[in-house]
């Protein structure tokens, strides 16, 4: 329900901000954005760590920077989009909980991911659209003396709104990651999961 209430409200305020109102949506889409793009956005990442063991379930959040860069590759048909782009971000958001009198240190690194993007013109300049990939991540977790950095894959949605300016854009968008277990230690089950709330721009070839 958060997802859902935070999309809304992301959306509300990309479109209150390029100014659409029904005059503005077309029929058909006027926006060519067929052909390869890349770019980069800047954000925050509120991660989640959840830890449990056979006596107790430990929860944690908190928020950091978020920066990453992107490639992709839209074809338009009328006024719909399709395309594939990948990414690559490194993330700052550390959780850390105390565990039976221990200090347990969790934090994503960085993450390599790949989506497909569908999405819709609904004015001359601006589209919306979702997206669904896979994304690969590294972790650092530390508890006591034991360090681990575990690969893990997961999958993540998003939805994101854009407004072209002539060959560059601008767009913001929020995605979901869900990683259910990352490692184990000890006794200790830790999973991850997280969202990720973003601005940025590119430049279309």
């Amino acid at each position: 329900m958060k997802g859902v209430i935070c999309y809304a409200m992301i959306s509300a305020l990309f479109l209150s901000c390029f100014n659409v109102s029904s005059e503005d949506i077309k029929t058909e889409g006027q926006t060519v954005v067929t052909g390869f793009y890349c770019g980069c956005d800047v954000g925050i990442s509120r991660k989640t760590t959840k830890v449990m063991n056979s006596y107790k379930k430990y929860k944690k959040s908190s928020a950091g920077f978020l920066s990453d860069l992107f490639v992709g590759y839209n074809k338009q048909y009328t006024k719909f989009v399709i395309g594939a782009e990948g990414s690559v971000d490194v993330r700052f958001a550390r959780n850390e909980l105390n565990i039976n009198s221990s200090k347990l240190s969790a934090r994503k690194k960085y993450s390599v991911g790949i989506a497909l993007k569908c999405g819709m013109i609904v004015s001359e300049a601006v589209s919306a659209y979702v997206n669904v990939g896979l994304q690969l991540s590294k972790y650092r977790i530390k508890y006591d003396s034991i360090k681990k950095t575990p690969s893990k894959s997961a999958l993540f949605v998003g939805f994101g709104i854009e407004k072209n300016i002539g060959d560059m854009f601008v767009r913001g968008e929020v995605d979901r990651n869900f990683n259910k277990k990352v490692t184990k230690i000890d006794q200790n089950k830790i999973s991850m999961n997280s969202y990720t709330m973003k601005l940025g721009g590119g430049y279309r070839f």
